[in-house]
């Protein structure tokens, strides 16, 4: 029964996160066109029409643009570099490494410079995706450490977390520039509040609301997203251990980080703001608490070795 639990963990995900991704769209589509629709009514009411249809264009648009170019651009802000084959050889060797054990294409290895121990990863697909790693992760982890956190990653890019991550972090960031261009215009200016009525209030809430409501989505998946990586490591590295370790360097560490767009801190493997709360599930946390996530990866090293090796059923 618990194996059975477990393959469905595993292998479901892609799946699961292919069809979130298909709501996040629509969900995207629709908020972004209720929100300049509503402020195309806010100016001229008989024309809502006209800025619903525009928010769904650039809903679209913005789809696109994801699709192709979202995780170069996640990697920009990141301020990160090309990882150099020399420097960085033990990284990219076990990054192939877990990328062959994961079954999924090679990714682009990059490097960011900060002291502290952190690691991120990005893509539409498997076939554009890039794992991002610290340059105080780079020295301060020993190989075993080292490769559980690569696979962590290897994980969210073989589920497809990378892909519903992405989305929801271009998706907050466009809602924060409309909510930004509206009420840098003036919002709702008392003209358009005697005329709009009710109706107009409601529009300035949604285009007030809708970009915190997007990010509590955002930091509620990523807490999800984060055990079940954490789950999937230890299944390609067979030694749950080598995570936990490195949890429990990066947790000790008193290396001040880099600043870190907002946006972007949901994709690391730590909260860059620095150590999670003992509670699993803040509202308004990052990640669960690292004590929780080392304790279920210690407990995962008693599993019998037969459970953590299960292969799919064949289809």
């Amino acid at each position: 029964m618990i194996i059975e639990r477990r393959r469905t963990t595993f292998w479901s995900e892609e799946a699961r996160n292919k069809r979130a991704t298909g709501c996040l769209v629509f969900c995207v589509l629709v908020l972004t066109s209720a929100v300049i629709g509503g402020i195309a009514y806010l100016v001229q009411p008989e024309f809502w029409w006209a800025g619903a249809l525009g928010g769904l264009f650039l809903a679209l648009i913005l789809f696109t643009y994801v699709a192709q170019y979202g995780p170069k651009q996640l990697i920009q802000i990141a301020g990160a570099r090309d990882a150099d084959p020399e420097e960085q050889r033990r990284m990219i060797d076990v990054g192939h490494e877990m990328a062959i054990a994961a079954g999924i294409p090679v990714p682009k290895f990059y490097v960011t410079d900060d002291p502290s121990i952190n690691a991120f990863s990005v893509g539409f697909n498997p076939s554009n995706a890039a794992v991002c790693f610290t340059t105080g992760a780079l020295e301060k982890l020993n190989r075993d450490e080292l490769q559980g956190v690569m696979a962590h990653e290897i994980s969210h890019i073989k589920n497809y977390d990378t892909r519903l991550m992405t989305m929801l972090a271009l998706t907050l960031g466009l809602l924060v520039v409309i909510r930004s261009v509206f009420l840098r215009s003036g919002g709702l200016s008392g003209r358009d509040r005697g005329r709009s009525g009710a109706g107009g209030i409601l529009v300035l809430i949604l285009v007030i609301v809708a970009p915190i409501l997007t990010m509590l989505i955002n930091l509620a998946t990523s807490r999800k997203r984060e055990f079940l990586a954490d789950a999937t490591a230890a299944q390609l590295t067979r030694y749950p251990d080598g995570l936990a370790d490195a949890l429990e360097k990066i947790e000790a560490d008193s290396s001040p980080p880099a600043e870190v767009n907002a946006a972007i801190s949901p994709l690391f493997i730590s909260s860059p703001a620095g150590a999670e709360s003992d509670s699993a599930f803040s509202l308004f946390s990052t990640h669960p608490s690292t004590r929780e996530r080392i304790a279920r990866l210690r407990s995962m090293g008693l599993i019998n070795r037969d459970a953590m090796t299960d292969q799919p059923p064949t289809v």
